[in-house]
């Protein structure tokens, strides 16, 4: 993806928001130990990652495309 955003007159980023968590970095330790053998698909759902109403409230751009942006490269 960041070769072809290079390509492009689009803005393109990533944010690794948990990446200080103690979990994902031992999983990420694992993986690149290949303690874990060759991944085919990992399929991750977290549940408990709740926001009420009031956050979205509180700022009119939270949880809109033209406030939290997308990309998309063709």
């Amino acid at each position: 993806m960041n070769e072809k955003a290079k390509k492009s007159d689009r803005v393109f980023a990533i944010m690794f928001n948990q990446r200080t968590n103690c979990v994902y970095r031992k999983l990420h330790e694992m993986i690149g130990s290949g303690e874990l053998g060759a991944l085919k698909r990992v399929n991750w759902i977290i549940t408990d990652w709740y926001r009420t109403q009031s956050y979205y409230d509180a700022a009119g751009w939270k949880a809109t495309w033209a406030g939290e942006g997308t990309c998309f490269l063709s």
